[in-house]
């Protein structure tokens, strides 16, 4: 069995469990489907003449100056660490997918994300699987939408919705550039998407880590990293093929499958 057969097997093996966990939902928790209808209120015109930015976690970051940001933006899981740092500015929309964020050892950082913004109009995006839950009730209605990331590995040529399930992907810059996309946005930019985790003997993120550990050993990292890397690439021929132009303007970012253009206005002189 050479790599490419190696590697389609993977990509089968995770399609089937896309496919086991949609089915499953579906069954026993229809609510996790039935969240998602609301997400149309989304998708809007004027979304296309703006400028969006997905701000990722990556060290990067540090050297960017949010209050520089002209356009929407959409930040992720422990931002809020970083973004107290930035009173006067106030993510567009927050993009929490990762159910770990509920086991007990992580409530406290996902109760900081829901509080930070909640009063100053974001819009928090959502594991539907959290949808009717008790904990996400100090979050306005009209503030608070779901995803249902259990659709297997992107497909270039399907026609996705934001008001239907979406893929999965092993980092959430790549559910955060395919929730943009869904919603409308023409213009991506990236920022904070470094995307060299795998390259440092310990967690490397914009905040500092409570815990400087790895989080997972090396060999883990690097099969991770290719499914993210072969994500991007999917992400970027999506985007060429619905119109929409993806551009990395991360310094330093090893991702390879979008332009690189630098905008230095962004980043702290």
């Amino acid at each position: 069995m050479n790599q490419n057969d190696l590697w389609n097997l993977n990509l089968k093996i995770f399609n089937f469990g896309g496919y086991v966990k949609r089915t499953q939902f579906f069954l026993t928790k229809p609510q996790t489907f039935s969240a998602l209808k609301r997400n149309t209120e989304l998708k809007k015109k004027e979304n296309e003449e703006k400028d969006a930015y997905v701000c990722a976690l990556g060290p990067s970051l540090k050297e960017v100056d949010l209050n520089m940001i002209k356009g929407d933006t959409i930040v992720v899981n422990r931002f809020f660490k970083f973004g107290a740092s930035y009173p006067d500015f106030v993510p567009t929309y927050y993009l929490m997918i990762d159910y770990g964020f509920m086991r007990e050892e992580n409530r406290t950082d996902f109760d900081s994300a829901l509080e930070m913004y909640a009063d100053k109009g974001t819009i928090y995006i959502l594991n539907s699987k959290l949808s009717g839950s008790s904990i996400v009730k100090k979050i306005p209605e009209n503030q608070l939408y779901f995803i249902s990331p259990f659709d297997g590995k992107l497909k270039i040529n399907k026609e996705y919705r934001i008001d239907r399930w979406q893929p999965a992907f092993q980092n959430v810059s790549g559910a955060a550039i395919l929730t943009l996309m869904l919603m409308g946005y023409k213009k991506i930019n990236l920022l904070g998407c470094d995307f060299n985790s795998f390259a440092s003997t310990t967690r490397n993120h914009c905040y500092k880590d409570d815990v400087q550990a790895r989080l997972h050993p090396m060999y883990e990292e690097l099969f991770t990293s290719a499914f993210m890397a072969k994500d991007h690439n999917d992400l970027q021929a999506y985007a060429e093929r619905v119109g929409c132009t993806i551009t990395n303007t991360t310094k330093g970012s090893l991702i390879d499958a979008y332009p690189l253009d630098i905008d230095e206005n962004l980043y702290i002189k």
